[in-house]
């Protein structure tokens, strides 16, 4: 079937609809329409259309679902899935990550930055000193890449996902082990 996926694969899906579901009837009708192209086993003509409805079936299901693991298990290269997927009007749209707030973080970022005002007006040179870290996740099966992750829709659908709370943290300075 691979071999026919980028030129033919539209005109099979419609030849087995002009031969009315009927594999050797559309195989035949392939071969009259165009002889110039090598034909193709007369199963790929309904397994073309399956892998079409079973890529559409699997994101309804599924809005996050990963195109190469999609692809793996259709049996389809990944071009069919994103080819299948844009001609639905579906495009991948990143989901954003945001750090979940409790009513009382506001109290404590006010107080971090009177902290930090405080200890300027001491030591202007102290901002230089400090250390700025990003947060990443870690799991057991290494680190969580939110890059990969996508919703497949017809429009942006701006769509977050909260994280825990992180109470607890640990940081490493030189030699120095800093936190919780």
């Amino acid at each position: 079937m691979v071999d026919f996926l980028s030129a033919g694969m539209t005109d099979m899906v419609l030849m087995y609809g002009q031969a009315l579901g009927n594999s050797l009837g559309a195989q035949r009708l392939y071969h009259e329409t165009f002889p110039e192209r090598r034909l193709p086993n007369h199963k790929t003509f309904a397994a073309v259309l399956y892998a079409e409805e079973e890529i559409l079936n699997a994101v309804e299901e599924n809005r996050g679902i990963n195109v190469r693991r999609l692809s793996y298990r259709i049996g389809v290269s990944p071009f069919v899935v994103w080819r299948t997927l844009h001609k639905q009007g579906l495009f991948p749209y990143r989901v954003q990550r945001v750090q979940h707030l409790k009513p009382e973080d506001f109290a404590r970022r006010v107080h971090f930055c009177e902290w930090l005002c405080a200890k300027n007006r001491e030591d202007p040179q102290f901002v230089t000193i400090l250390l700025s870290t990003d947060e990443a996740t870690f799991t057991k099966n290494g680190v969580f890449n939110l890059h990969n992750t996508h919703l497949w829709c017809a429009g942006n659908p701006h769509a977050i996902q909260e994280r825990n709370f992180q109470d607890r943290w640990v940081g490493i300075v030189g030699n120095q082990l800093i936190g919780p």
